[in-house]
């Protein structure tokens, strides 16, 4: 076994049901993203209890915060624009948003944070992506998403997007991910492929 270290949308036709919008697009993509924050938390004892598309079809959503069986008066409802220029949101964007204004708790509103009163009854939060702090993706979190893309496309990729066979994986130190790969084009009996990652060193809240 070698050792090395080291999507969009589909065309239409007349007979293909129209993709959704772009909106519709990243809501989904950044909900997939969240999903393991429903267990895992994001900052402390929170984790995501939801994530909300924004009534009326607006380019925003809604990500609900709080701990895992507070009541809604409890929780915190984040709305976040899905565009900064002509970039759409991520999930990992999503999440050093919403994970820095959680370090927070218990201190004044950061900048580019406003309190827009309550939504179903959680508290609601405007943030504003070009003032607003933001922490960077955590080991982990980088791991996470390698493994997430890698194994499980997101909604709304086209099927024709050839996704590489990962047959394992291996976490060998806290910085350093081993994927077990195998390439198309290489004998299954000859085995898998064995790829390191080096995620970077982030900084932390």
């Amino acid at each position: 076994m070698k050792n090395h270290r080291g999507a969009g949308l589909p065309e239409l036709d007349e007979r293909m049901t129209p993709p959704p919008s772009d909106d519709a697009w990243v809501q989904s993509s950044v909900t997939w993203q969240l999903l393991d924050f429903v267990q895992a938390p994001v900052h402390g004892e929170a984790v995501v209890r939801g994530v909300l598309p924004a009534p009326g079809g607006g380019s925003t959503l809604r990500v609900v915060t709080g701990e895992r069986h507070a009541p809604l008066t409890e929780l915190s409802a984040w709305e976040i624009p899905l565009t900064e220029g002509d970039q759409l949101l991520t999930g990992s964007a999503t999440l050093g948003l919403v994970r820095a204004q959680l370090a927070r708790v218990g201190q004044p509103l950061g900048p580019g944070v406003r309190d827009a009163g309550s939504v179903m009854g959680m508290r609601l939060f405007q943030i504003d992506l070009e003032r607003a702090a933001r922490c960077a993706r955590t080991l982990d979190d980088r791991a996470l998403s390698v493994l997430r893309t890698l194994l499980n496309p997101r909604p709304g990729d086209p099927e024709d997007v050839k996704q590489p066979l990962i047959r394992g994986f291996l976490r060998l130190e806290r910085d350093l991910l081993r994927l077990y790969v195998q390439p198309e084009e290489r004998p299954e009996e000859e085995g898998p492929v064995a790829v390191d990652l080096l995620p970077r060193a982030p900084r932390r809240c």
